[in-house]
């Protein structure tokens, strides 16, 4: 699931709930503070989250209770404060049901888990926390020198189906370099939401592959565990059943509504209280249960595990396609949809095109090369106002094409204005300096009004891509 925005007056309740198996006793063993921000509080990376401190930072508070982020209102009524966003890094349903259900290989998976969120965690830290500054009327973004982060890991859905999952809340509150305490500026984070889940998705796939699973790749960045059958994951999805059940509903009341929206109403409107008091050991006995009800064992899934792991095991000892490959196939496949692209597009589809077989590093690696070997080139720079700008990337032939469209525009331009010139020196002095000359002034400075115009209204087109946080991306 992607970012969304929270507030502190839920997340509160919300964050520090008791999970039966990451946090039975309610001590917030789930719970790790992260960022290169945390320093200013007083708290350090890798510690655990105390919910007093927790409750003073949700609401952009110190941890003696003074206010640092300034309070927003709401509506008439009340004041309600940004706490920041959560974003959820999830797996897919066969490995939850590994870990949890039939406890194969956990600590490995739990290990590649914690090596995979810190690694997206420092990313955000290092590249996402922004913060807005005005002076003299113009607004820019910076990057500060760290955030405040939280992870906090759960295990269950709603429904008491084993669904592992991460929150990781990034806070509404930056120290600046100016010494100032600033609100965070999100847009970035929603502009890469796809890249940031698919970095965390390649690093979680390659290391489980490392480690003996079979990854199945589903297409568009997802992957199943091999060796767990449909009907396994069928079983342990009731959560989802109901989601897709109540997104057909919906679908007919508002048929415009696009997917991503349908199902963050359906999850919402569908969304019902966890259950606090069950216990680990009413879990495993309901989930053996269910396995019984699909007519087989524990023991007689873990060896189509086992069975699955070694034909992908030997499958992967074979010649496969290289990082290299992955990118250009990459490129391939935007260039069928786009003419242009960001290195970010290019980075994300390699990364869910090579799940399992290679590192994000590898690929990174691979879209250097990729550059060095002209499979693509950079073909503009776009700057903003807010100060940010992005490189535009495209393949040879269209940059070619580009150039030569610029190219014949311009010998145009030249030549007409070259016609222009000799046509208005063979006219007599005076004509030219009554009536059509005025005329000829008049026309140029309405078509240059007018290009300003453009200009200016494409500049903030163009700028409104980068400030403009939208709630419609939300889940995607």
């Amino acid at each position: 699931m992607g970012p969304c925005v929270i507030h502190s007056l839920k997340a509160k309740e919300y964050y520090l709930e008791r999970d039966p198996i990451t946090n039975p006793a309610g001590n917030n063993k789930n719970a790790t503070w992260y960022g290169g921000g945390l320093a200013v509080l007083g708290l350090k990376e890798g510690e655990r989250v105390i919910p007093k401190d927790f409750c003073f930072v949700v609401q952009g508070k110190n941890l003696e209770g003074r206010q640092l982020v300034q309070l927003t209102h709401a509506d008439s009524n009340r004041t309600a404060h940004r706490a920041g966003l959560d974003f959820s890094f999830g797996h897919p349903k066969s490995l939850s049901i590994c870990e949890h259900v039939l406890n194969f290989k956990s600590q490995i998976i739990q290990n590649a888990r914690h090596e995979a969120l810190e690694r997206v965690i420092g990313r955000i830290d290092r590249n996402y926390i922004y913060y807005r500054l005005t002076m003299n009327g113009a607004t820019t973004m910076h990057l500060s020198p760290g955030g405040i982060i939280a992870s906090f890991g759960h295990t269950l859905s709603r429904l008491n189906d084993p669904q592992a999952h991460t929150h990781i809340i990034i806070f509404n509150m930056v120290f600046c370099q100016d010494g100032k305490v600033r609100g965070h500026s999100n847009e970035m984070i929603f502009k890469d939401q796809k890249y940031l889940t698919s970095l965390y998705q390649s690093e979680m796939a390659y290391s489980l592959s490392q480690n003996g699973f079979a990854i199945e790749s589903k297409g568009h960045g997802l992957y199943e565990i091999g060796g767990i059958g449909r009907n396994i994951i069928n079983q342990f999805s009731k959560r989802s059943e109901q989601i897709d059940m109540a997104v057909q509903i919906l679908r007919g009341k508002y048929p415009r509504a696009c997917e991503a929206q349908l199902r963050r109403m359906a999850s919402l409107g569908t969304r019902s209280a966890k259950e606090q008091n069950i216990t680990p050991d009413q879990l495993n006995k309901s989930w053996s249960q269910q396995i019984s009800d699909l007519k087989m064992s524990k023991d007689k899934i873990i060896k189509d595990l086992e069975a699955a792991c070694d034909r992908y095991q030997s499958q992967e000892a074979g010649q496969g396609p290289t990082a290299l490959e992955f990118v250009t196939a990459a490129v391939r496949d935007l260039r069928q949809k786009q003419g242009t692209f960001r290195d970010k597009d290019v980075l994300t589809h390699s990364m869910s095109l090579s799940l399992g077989h290679y590192h994000p590093a590898d690929i990174s690696q691979a879209f250097n090369k990729a550059r060095e070997a002209g499979i693509i080139q950079q073909i503009d720079q776009k700057n903003f106002k807010n100060g940010l700008s992005e490189k535009i990337y495209s393949t040879p032939g269209i940059a070619k094409t580009v150039n030569k469209t610029f190219h014949a525009l311009d010998v145009d331009y030249r030549q007409n204005e070259k016609e222009l010139k000799l046509k208005n020196n063979s006219k007599p002095k005076s004509e030219l300096s009554h009536n059509r000359g005025i005329d000829d002034f008049k026309i140029e400075r309405e078509f240059k009004i007018e290009r300003e115009e453009s200009n200016r209204q494409y500049s903030q087109e163009n700028d409104c891509r980068l400030s403009k946080q939208s709630e419609v991306e939300i889940g995607k």
